[in-house]
């Protein structure tokens, strides 16, 4: 049965919300042979993503890092490698959010300008991606609409218990019986799932120490200097520590390389290296090298992630890929000004058990800038209670706990994410970073002895079903 989607995002993240909803929408029409519409209030940022105006995703081997196949087949028009319910007529295309349509129909005064979407024929299925709210046409429809589409709202990734209580309930708004469902992604069998292609594991086990990782690395200038120096990437928020960081790397006495894409951590490499590191440079340190990489598509950087010994991650998006990577990673949580995402990240490490040099290290590149000692914060959740942090009201009186809407609010008050926020240099804040030399040099010392951890984390989240084939069951019970 071909479905037809339509998924709604609304960028507070950046490449996070984008990335997550463009592996969501590519998946679904290559694997499952659905009708996708990704209408996204900043399209330009899937162009970095390797994606285009029609959604189609060209051949990695036709990229200039000349990577291998994409898994998805003849890309998004339906014959991808899935055995889905599609019926092999999947499509994907990209749209931008409505009022950009209106803004640029009504500068050009063009009267052949593209309908908006709510005009379009009824969806089957409807995504508000990360608390989206659909325009209000579309809302509309949600409710007097005699043939409405099923609405499901799509929530950010966690670890806590409480996901899996509140995945698959559903609202039924008072003031026209709209009625929304909510869906968690997790990491458990009865929450949501994770986003990962059918083909992608395999991908990866091909990949590694193939003539072809060799061949793609060559490419982008990566290259150890002996048998004990680390490859690292660094894809974290402006906030984290990596000027510090940098300089235990430099005093160590293995070689390391760490890996910069561009336009992450600017302000950081400059204030190390004295200078701005342009793309394609490297610069030396002690035992530590830089080297700024170009932006990667997605399954580009996917490469990338299987081919480094440890991955610094943030947000959502590189939070999951890291995972397939089944490689050492530390992740950075977005940061929320009520402290929720430190309730994220220790539920999380709760779940992880790698142990208290893995837990250490996380809190303190996740806290070394706060007024928190990472120190002091307890390594595992809270016990439970009547309510969840950060939650509100249950889904099924209408409001979202800690969703895409609570988010959106702090965007308003806070820097974009890829820009430089403001780092406090107050004694307070200075204190945490005695804390991450600590944790980094204990870290450290057991990075090799780390992988078969990590490695058995990534197989036993992989044993079971994937995001996507979740989403198409979730669906199908309630069409």
């Amino acid at each position: 049965m071909t479905l037809r989607l339509r998924l709604l995002c609304r960028v507070v993240d950046n490449f996070g919300d984008a990335g997550v909803c463009w592996r969501l929408a590519r998946q679904l029409a290559a694997e499952f042979g659905w009708q996708v519409r990704l209408v996204i209030d900043r399209p330009e940022l899937l162009a970095r993503l390797g994606a285009t105006a029609q959604g189609a995703v060209p051949p990695a081997e036709a990229t200039a890092l000349g990577g291998l196949d994409s898994g998805l087949g003849g890309g998004c028009d339906g014959d991808g490698d899935g055995d889905g319910d599609g019926d092999g007529r999947g499509s994907l295309t990209i749209e931008p959010w409505p009022d950009e349509i209106a803004t640029a129909a009504r500068t050009a005064h063009d009267s052949a300008a593209p309908c908006p979407p709510d005009a379009a024929p009824d969806d089957d299925i409807l995504i508000s991606a990360f608390g989206a709210v659909p325009p209000p046409p579309l809302r509309a429809r949600l409710a007097d609409a005699p043939r409405r589409p099923l609405w499901i709202n799509l929530e950010y990734l966690s670890a806590e218990d409480w996901v899996d209580d509140c995945h698959g309930l559903h609202s039924i708004k008072p003031a026209d019986g709209a009625r929304e469902h909510f869906y968690y992604p997790g990491f458990t069998e009865r929450s949501g799932g994770l986003l990962r292609e059918r083909s992608l594991i395999g991908r990866r086990d091909a990949f590694i120490g193939s003539a072809a990782q060799q061949r793609w690395l060559a490419v982008l200038g990566i290259a150890r200097r002996d048998t004990r120096e680390r490859l690292m990437t660094l894809f974290c928020y402006a906030d984290a520590p990596v000027a510090p960081w940098l300089a235990l790397l430099a005093a160590g006495t293995l070689p390391s390389t760490v890996l910069v894409p561009e336009s992450v951590a600017d302000a950081a490499l400059a204030d190390f290296l004295g200078r701005p590191l342009a793309i394609g440079e490297r610069a030396e340190r002690g035992a530590l090298r830089v080297q700024r990489l170009p932006f990667l598509p997605q399954d580009d950087y996917d490469r990338l992630l299987w081919s480094a010994d440890l991955n610094f991650v943030r947000g959502e998006d590189s939070w999951i890929r890291a995972h397939w990577a089944g490689r050492p990673f530390i992740w950075q949580p977005y940061r929320q000004s009520d402290g929720a995402h430190r309730h994220k990240l220790q539920a999380f490490l709760h779940r992880l058990a790698a142990g208290p040099a893995v837990e250490r290290m996380m809190l303190a590149w996740s806290e070394a800038h706060s007024q928190v000692d990472p120190t002091q914060i307890a390594p595992h959740p809270p016990a439970p209670t009547a309510a969840r942090p950060n939650s509100g009201a249950r889904p099924n009186s209408g409001a979202r706990p800690n969703s895409g809407g609570q988010r959106a609010a702090l965007a308003a008050t806070e820097p974009d994410s890829d820009s430089q926020l403001p780092i406090p240099v107050t004694a307070k804040s200075d204190l945490r970073l005695p804390a991450l030399a600590t944790a980094w040099a204990d870290f450290d010392t057991q990075l090799s002895t780390l992988a078969p951890r990590f490695g058995a984390w990534s197989r036993q989240l992989a044993a079971q079903s994937d995001l996507a084939t979740r989403l198409a069951d979730f669906c199908a019970e309630r069409l």
